[in-house]
């Protein structure tokens, strides 16, 4: 059986999996043409060169113009887009790397190897690791911590999940929720206080930075409250909120909960709008000038049956705090978005390595037996020491859940 074959030649499978998504990310990177630069990288771009000038720009997150100023300068008079879009394949590489190390705690090599086949391919994965745009570094610094955490290093994945942070600061909530659920487990507060600990160092140097001139405290969210809250369609967002007066757009996050009280019921349809574009299984068209056709629709319609699966793995291990951990950023991000908006396929991206991995927990589950000859429960050298613990503090075993 393909099962057998792939538990015997693991290694062989592992290496032709890596091998296969860089090439396809170097050929999406430089040969597929697809557009590297757009509005939102453009100023990612503009930011790195105001911190290398001295003159720094407030708007997104501050990481991934560091990382593009960083390389800027290593690159001294040549073009530095090559080594930018080489650093995008090579952690897109590597988120592909840490969805298999992570899917190998919960289920048998065979369903571990499709999980990162499945990342290694996936359109979302693939078409933006082309793009310079913060999405691939967050995700990949973002997937590093939660591996890290997993294997009992606490002090090196809040400092990787603190720098994920401030390539992408709409992380912040889910790096904060990963710590409070592993706080749960009594012998691991010890280990998640001294993640968030160094999550909070990475936020200290951050202000430092801010304070020194370095870069300039981001600003972006302040536009997001106020775009949140004036269409019900986040679909084609205009340049600036419309229908606000100077007052509003002066006091955004004050604009933002009056709106939600004094009109409770278009505010709730709006984040259900911002629920759908996220995750729903039909997207908008897109840009009207250059619609999407019926079969781009159906590729980014893909999240939705992901989602089912992950929510369908996550409950199968409900039990399992190590699993909610995992499943923290698909829990924080979409809140996140709910509240503000979904307007692009792209806002998925950090969450799609989780959900993958859950979703593996779902199709072992659901199909192992007929697929593979091998337990469906996971073998012992996939499952951690930490993990047993976590399970064995959280319920006895006449109530604990299904592995």
């Amino acid at each position: 059986m393909i099962a057998e074959w792939l538990e015997t030649h693991e290694r062989q499978a592992t290496l032709a999996i890596l091998m296969t998504a860089l090439a396809l990310r170097l050929y999406m990177a430089f040969i597929a043409g697809v557009p590297h630069l757009g509005s939102d990288g453009l100023t990612y771009i503009e930011m790195g060169d105001a911190i290398l000038d001295g003159k720094p720009k407030s708007f997104f997150s501050n990481g991934y113009p560091i990382m593009l100023a960083a390389l800027a300068h290593l690159m001294g008079n040549a073009d530095p887009q090559p080594a930018w879009l080489a650093m995008s394949a090579l952690m897109s590489t590597g988120i592909v790397a840490f969805v298999l190390l992570i899917a190998r705690r919960y289920v048998e090599p065979a369903f571990a190897l499709a999980a990162a086949a499945v990342v290694a391919i996936w359109p979302t994965q693939l078409y933006y690791t082309a793009q310079l745009l913060s999405d691939v570094p967050a995700t990949f610094f973002l997937a590093f911590g939660i591996h890290l955490a997993l294997r009992g290093q606490p002090v090196a994945a809040g400092f990787v999940l603190g720098i994920a942070t401030l390539v992408r600061d709409s992380l912040l909530p889910s790096v904060l929720l990963l710590g409070a659920v592993g706080m749960v487990d009594r012998e691991g507060r010890g280990d998640m206080a001294r993640l968030l600990l160094a999550v909070g160092i990475v936020q200290a140097i951050e202000w430092v930075l801010q304070a020194r001139g370095v870069t300039a405290a981001p600003s972006a969210v302040n536009l997001n409250l106020l775009l949140a809250v004036t269409t019900m369609s986040t679909e084609g967002i205009p340049a600036a909120p419309p229908g606000l007066s100077p007052e509003q757009m002066a006091h955004p996050w004050s604009t933002y909960f009056r709106f939600a009280l004094e009109h409770p019921v278009t505010f709730v349809l709006q984040r259900l709008a911002s629920l759908y574009e996220l995750w729903g299984p039909w997207p908008h068209a897109g840009d009207p000038n250059a619609p999407r056709g019926v079969a781009i629709r159906l590729i980014v319609g893909l999240r939705f049956p992901l989602l089912v699966l992950a929510l369908i793995g996550l409950w199968s291990r409900r039990r399992d705090l190590e699993c909610w951990m995992v499943a923290a950023p698909l829990i924080g991000l979409t809140a996140v978005h709910v509240a503000f908006f979904s307007a692009s396929p792209r806002f998925t991206i950090p969450m799609e390595p989780s959900a993958i991995v859950l979703a593996a927990i779902a199709v072992q589950r659901l199909l192992g037996p007929a697929l593979t000859s091998a337990a469906v429960a996971p073998s012992s050298r996939a499952k951690p020491r930490s993990g047993r613990r976590i399970e064995a503090r959280l319920a006895s075993p006449s109530r604990r859940g299904p592995a």
